[in-house]
Order: structure tokens, then sequence, then C-alpha cells
């Protein structure tokens, strides 16, 4: 049954836009993607999904400045366009998003670094917060994946506009712990799955795990992801002389990292800045049973029950984290009865087949308003 027609604008290259258009698509809604990058996606669409390339369309432009006439001609392509609901993932910036208030049945969902701003680090612009204001008194509906984020949305507009909580859930069926077998040895592994990037704290959990190894010889960190920053962490497990101790797995993709989840005991979240909007690693850590040791920062609170599911930590503290850390190494039984409640609680708030059915629902009711 053809439910209606969505327009996604957004960064093809995301396993979250990937995971929206693919879904919708097998429930009945017919999707075209549009995408600014310059490359082709490493991640794949289902077939019958059409993908947009623009950049292709400005062969002709040849000065740095493209960008912006393609978007104008880009805009003035959908204002013509036969669509139910355009749709955009993560919000763009610049002086072309005045445009965007041309278009019909805007839904715009916030992803976190595209509202969230940190003045300590940068202050932000005038012309930027102006930017992010159109579009988003623009959209006739708005979504985040957090109250958090909600509450930065708000900062943003002038008058009240409705703002749903959706989250950026997990398959339960695919993030299963109870389709693979049990460890056998000694060994405990902590992990993390994140972009090497500063932001993550990477380092703070190396130096943490450091004072682990001092005192427990069956420890082992795994640090699953890739990013800019490896060398550098691999460096500083070199200089720690732990190196024998942790692993680095390189890029995991999303279908294969329960699997290699299965095989830890802890997972740790160490980030070190607001822009953590939600925290999505540390529900799929939950959704495996693992017990979460994370930092009290941005929206990571929400999806990790201090006490019951996990632990929250002070960011950037490195002797907290460890000792933390250290509570759930010494204690199995802490470590089953924390990653029992994890699974349970992402059973009940972040099944990823409501989250799409939620997201249904809000398409349905614009769909509708429009109609009147």
């Amino acid at each position: 049954m053809h439910k209606g027609r969505i327009y996604f604008l957004g960064n093809s290259n995301s396993i979250h836009l990937v995971r929206w258009a693919n879904e919708l698509y097998k429930q009945g809604w017919e999707c075209l993607v549009c995408t600014f990058n310059k490359n082709k996606p490493s991640l794949e669409f289902l077939k019958g999904i059409k993908v947009i390339y623009v950049p292709e369309w400005v062969e002709s432009y040849k000065t740095k400045f493209r960008f912006l006439p393609l978007k104008y001609r880009f805009l003035r392509l959908l204002k013509n366009s036969d669509y139910d609901i355009f749709h955009i993932h993560s919000i763009p910036v610049g002086n072309s998003n005045i445009f965007f208030k041309k278009l019909k049945n805007l839904v715009i969902s916030v992803w976190g670094s595209d509202i969230i701003w940190d003045d300590k680090l940068k202050k932000e612009s005038i012309r930027r917060k102006w930017a992010k204001r159109v579009i988003l008194e623009s959209a006739v509906v708005i979504t985040s994946t957090s109250y958090f984020m909600k509450e930065w949305v708000k900062k943003y507009l002038k008058k009240e506009k409705e703002i749903y909580v959706i989250p950026f859930g997990v398959d339960l069926n695919l993030f299963n712990p109870r389709k693979y077998k049990n460890k056998k040895d000694k060994k405990i592994r902590i992990v993390v799955a994140k972009l090497l990037r500063p932001k993550y704290g990477i380092d703070i959990l190396i130096k943490a795990f450091k004072i682990l190894t001092k005192k427990y010889n069956s420890v082992e960190l795994h640090i699953i992801g890739d990013g800019e920053q490896r060398k550098e962490l691999e460096n500083l497990a070199s200089d720690l002389n732990i190196s024998s101790k942790v692993k680095f797995w390189g890029y995991v993709k999303n279908e294969d990292l329960p699997s290699k989840l299965s095989m830890m005991d802890i997972f740790a979240m160490p980030s070190i800045r607001e822009s953590e909007s939600f925290g999505v690693a540390a529900v799929e850590a939950s959704a495996m049973s693992l017990p979460v040791v994370a930092s009290n920062i941005g929206g990571i609170p929400e999806v990790v029950l201090n006490g019951k599911t996990g632990f929250l930590v002070k960011p950037g503290d490195v002797d907290e984290l460890a000792k933390y850390l250290e509570i759930l190494v010494i204690n199995e039984n802490l470590r089953k009865k924390m990653g029992d409640a994890g699974r349970r609680f992402v059973e009940e708030k972040y099944d990823w087949q409501k989250n799409v059915s939620d997201m249904e629902e809000i398409y349905k009711m614009v769909i509708q308003r429009s109609k009147k």
C-alpha cells in the first residue's frame, strides 16, 4: 500500500538517514533522498529508493561559491515537485535557508551538532543563529531524538512550535544478546564504539584503563571505530605501555556490531562535549545487556539510568571513570543486574519499530492538516 511520498534532505553517508529512509520505504512510503554530499555514499539504500546526488548538477559551476546558486536551483525545483512530506535531517545552515519557507509540509529532525552550540569553544555568529531560526520556524513539525535537545531547539524559536521527541532507537532483533553464546574465558573486556574524535574522550578512557591494568591482569580494552584521532590514540596506548591490552578494531558495520558487543562485558562512553545529544551507542550496548559507564553530559542521562543500567561520571575525570569501571570489573553479579535492566529499559523506550511508527503518525498528521 502506497502511503505517500517523502523527500529527504540530508547526509547520505549517515547511517541514521539510511535507516530512516530504508525502514519507511519498507512500510510503504515512496522515498527520494536528496544530498549535497560531494561523494556517493558507502552505505546502501534499498533498491527502489531514488537518490539524487546534487553536486552532479553543477559541473558548469567553476567558482568556490558554486553550492550557493545550486541550492537556489534545487529549492526552486522542489517548490514545483509532487511530494507529501519534505523531511530535512540535520539543519543545513546558510542564506538559502530562507527558501525553505516556500516548501509545503516541511518536517525537520535535529541531530545534535546542528543545533547544540558550545560558546566556550567558539561564539556562534548572528548569521548562523538567524539561519537556524529561519528554517526551524519554517517547519510545520520539528522532531528531536532527546528531551535535552528539545530544550536547545526552543532557544532558537521566537514562538511556540510542535517539537516531538522521537528517539533513534535500536533494532531489538538485530541487537539481541540471546542470539550469542556466553563467553567462556575469564577476561573482562571493556569496549567503546564511537568515531575516534577528541569530543568523544577516548583518550580519557585509555588513561583510566591504564589505572585498571595496575590492579587487574584480566582486563582488556576494545576500541571500535575509526577517525582522525586513531594514530594519536594508538601512540597514547603505546606510551602507557598497554598496547598489548588495547585492541583497535577500526570501522565495524552496524549489522556486525552486535556480534562484537556480545564478546564484551562493560561499555564505556566517555564523551566530553554537550553535543552528545542522545547517545545511541549506549542504547545499543544496553540492548546487548551490557552495563554502561558514561559521562554525565548532554542527552546521555536520558539513556543511562545512573545506578540502574550503569553509572554516570564527571566528563573528563580519569580517576572517576576508572573508579566506576573497577566497580563493574570486580562485581560480576552487578554487571549482569545492570545489563539485564538495560535491556528491559531499551525494550520499553527505544524499540526502533515503535520509533518508526511514531514518525509515521507525524507524517499522517501533517498530510491530513494540509488537506483541510
